[in-house]
């Protein structure tokens, strides 16, 4: 990692034009990896296709046309905020997750307040009680400054600090999934469930 972060440092200051372009194959590259994991079928270049020009692929449920575009959508707002150097709270978290489950999820932008459950996991989650002032711990316990000074270190250090930092976020299992009546297909009610 650290060949290749010199091997970019070299070429450095980037023209506009090609950051311009390095970031929307981001934006297309890491909606279609996210919405893979989750079971999305879109192939990356039909992601590509409902996120340039906006058409649904034929044969794809809707609620995949809408992973991809509100994924797009929120990528964008996080990179705004990074521009900004705006620092994480509970409501850029919230607005995120909006802005993901949009026509997706009813209660989409909000923590969870009943009990879940991971299907297939070992693990259980924490209370619903327990979320909020999870996530507040979570936050405090996030430096932009160091773990941006690790990578401009080029320290490896700061990759493995950001895994154990997105693990205990999503030990959390801070929202409830749930399906919106026609929107996704039977039998792919997401990763989280309430649990009985």
């Amino acid at each position: 990692m650290t060949r290749k972060k010199a091997t970019l440092d070299r070429y450095r200051p980037l023209p506009q034009e090609t950051v311009h372009h390095l970031n929307d194959d981001l934006r297309i590259f890491l909606t279609y990896h996210s919405n893979a994991i989750e079971g999305n079928t879109l192939s990356l270049r039909e992601t590509q296709m409902v996120i340039e020009y906006g058409v649904t692929i034929d044969g794809h449920p809707l609620r995949e046309y809408l992973e991809a575009t509100n994924h797009a959508e929120a990528y964008s707002y996080m990179t705004s905020l990074v521009e900004k150097q705006t620092s994480i709270t509970h409501e850029t978290i919230l607005t995120l997750h909006n802005l993901v489950m949009d026509k997706i999820l009813k209660t989409k932008g909000q923590f969870r307040t009943v009990p879940v459950y991971i299907r297939g996991a070992n693990m259980t989650p924490p209370p619903a009680s327990q979320v909020e002032s999870l996530m507040h711990e979570w936050i405090a316990g996030y430096s932009v400054d160091y773990l941006g000074w690790l990578v401009r270190q080029g320290r490896v250090e700061a990759v493995k600090r950001r895994g154990r930092w997105y693990s205990t976020l999503e030990a959390i299992q801070r929202y409830k999934a749930e399906v919106e009546a026609g929107i996704a297909p039977p039998g792919r009610p997401g990763k989280n469930q309430e649990s009985d």
